[in-house]
């Protein structure tokens, strides 16, 4: 009987510290330069204070991707490893095709968009960046406090800032360019395709537009 219960101890033991190991690789993943963030730009003199919210040391490269069909192309971080500058003149809607000019650049790595109206979250660091994996969390959409969830995976609901992806899963797939409601069509194409590899995380990590409603 003893050691039948010296057999169970010993099991238990070794799937909790399993467990614990895989939730320590998992949080070291997000400090390991695995995130590519992208941020398609025609309002340039907002990266000040995107670039105060990013946490470079977990960022491997942020591709900073100018919509220069109406302005001249500047290099604003020329010398900065992390940082890629990319001049655009092709047409799209709302950044699309600044998105895509971006992957089409992009090997490897978990895949944040982060446009030029908005900030990163600072949870949004906290949070596991499982390889293999798309990654969808909540949102607060207003300085009231109200919060779109993450497990709505629908478009015209679900928003960009909200979801990251390992680069191998999104393979040729590309934003809609002429399309507004493109960053869920992108998002909802990706989790159709990928069902059992989501990971829905019940926590705040993300803002909507907060240089828009935080300077309104």
């Amino acid at each position: 009987m003893t050691k039948g219960l010296d057999v169970v101890v010993l099991v238990l033991a070794i799937i909790t510290v399993a467990h614990l190991l895989s939730s320590q690789t998992n949080r070291e993943n997000m400090g390991k330069n695995e995130i590519v963030l992208v941020t398609p730009c025609s309002r340039p003199q907002n990266l000040k204070k995107l670039e105060e919210s990013i946490d470079f040391e977990k960022v491997s490269m942020w591709y900073i991707v100018y919509d220069c069909r109406k302005m001249a192309f500047e290099k604003r971080y020329e010398g900065n490893p992390k940082v890629t500058e990319i001049e655009c003149k092709e047409e799209g809607t709302s950044g699309n095709q600044c998105r895509n000019m971006a992957l089409d650049q992009i090997k490897s790595g978990m895949v944040y968009f982060l446009d030029d109206d908005n900030v990163i979250h600072p949870d949004f660091w906290t949070l596991d960046a499982p390889k293999g994996k798309i990654v969808t969390f909540n949102q607060i959409t207003d300085d009231l406090g109200g919060v779109r969830k993450g497990d709505d995976v629908r478009v015209g609901y679900i928003d960009t800032a909200q979801f990251f992806m390992d680069r191998s899963l999104i393979g040729e797939r590309r934003f809609v360019n002429d399309k507004y409601e493109a960053d869920g069509i992108f998002v909802v194409e990706l989790y159709e395709a990928n069902k059992d590899n989501w990971v829905y995380m019940d926590k705040i990590a993300a803002y909507y537009n907060k240089l828009k409603w935080v300077f309104k």
